[in-house]
C-alpha cells in the first residue's frame, strides 16, 4: 500500500478511524480495531513517520483534546503544532470506519458516535485532501492542514 510513498513529503500519520488510549476521560478514549492499529505502527515504523494516534498511559488530557480537535476545531488542534508544511498522510480502514460507526450507535456512545461522524465530514473535504491510493478496504490521502 505504501509503495511509491515518499515520507520526506509527509509529517505523520494520520489514521482513520482514529484511535487514542490513556487520558483517563471516556470522552477522550477511543479504541478502533487492534490489528488496524498494529498495522499503522508498522506503516509508522517503515515509513520513519510519527503516528498522530496513541495508545499509552497517562495522556495529559489537554493533549487528548487536541488531538481529538483534529476533526472538530482544527484551528485549536495538534495541527498547530505541526513544525513544517508538510502534508499529513492520511490512513483509512473504510470498512472498519463504518464497522465502528455502527458498533458506537448500537452501544449508544455519543462521544464516539460524534467523533466518527466528524471523521466521515473530514474525509468529504475534497479541498484538503487528495486521494493517492487504495488497495481492498484501505485508502492513502494527503492531506495539507495549512
Amino acid at each position: 500500500l505504501t509503495k511509491g510513498i515518499d515520507p520526506d513529503d509527509y509529517e505523520a500519520i494520520l489514521p482513520i478511524p482514529y484511535y487514542h488510549v490513556g487520558s483517563q476521560n471516556w470522552d477522550y478514549t477511543y479504541l478502533t480495531d487492534g490489528i488496524f492499529s498494529r498495522r499503522i505502527a508498522q506503516m509508522s515504523a517503515s515509513l520513519r513517520l510519527p503516528q498522530m494516534s496513541s495508545i499509552m498511559s497517562r495522556t495529559p488530557l489537554k493533549l487528548a483534546q487536541k488531538q481529538f480537535n483534529i476533526f472538530y476545531a482544527p484551528e485549536e488542534s495538534a495541527l498547530q503544532d505541526l513544525k513544517t508544511n508538510k502534508a499529513l498522510l492520511v490512513v483509512v480502514n473504510d470498512d472498519l470506519l463504518q464497522s465502528d460507526m455502527d458498533k458506537a450507535k448500537n452501544d449508544q456512545v455519543p462521544a464516539h458516535i460524534k467523533m466518527l461522524e466528524y471523521q466521515h465530514l473530514f474525509l468529504q473535504d475534497s479541498t484538503t485532501l487528495r486521494k493517492i491510493t487504495s488497495q481492498g478496504a484501505y485508502s492513502l490521502y494527503s492531506y495539507k492542514p495549512r
